[in-house]
């Protein structure tokens, strides 16, 4: 399922907060939280308009819509070890 929201990169953390109208139409979604220590890979995917990024990590995988995805993945890439 695809939900807009708002992606922040922390020293520490990748999070993903929903936008108020998706949490009003869906019922117990939640806000997502991923530690950079646990992020294996960055990448990003094609796609019409905007690029994805998909994020591999500890427990599956967490993907975004953004413009400028490219420029996305490889600064968060450049934050997390091993990739």
């Amino acid at each position: 399922m695809w939900v807009g929201g708002r992606v922040n990169a922390f020293p520490d953390a990748l999070t993903f907060t929903p936008n108020g109208m998706n949490v009003a139409r869906h019922a117990g979604l939640e806000g997502v939280r991923i530690p950079l220590a646990t992020i294996r890979a960055v990448r990003r995917e094609f796609a019409w308009l905007t690029g994805i990024v998909v994020v591999e990590h500890a427990r599956g995988e967490f993907r975004f819509r953004c413009f400028g995805a490219t420029r996305v993945a490889q600064v968060l890439s450049s934050r997390v070890k091993g990739t």
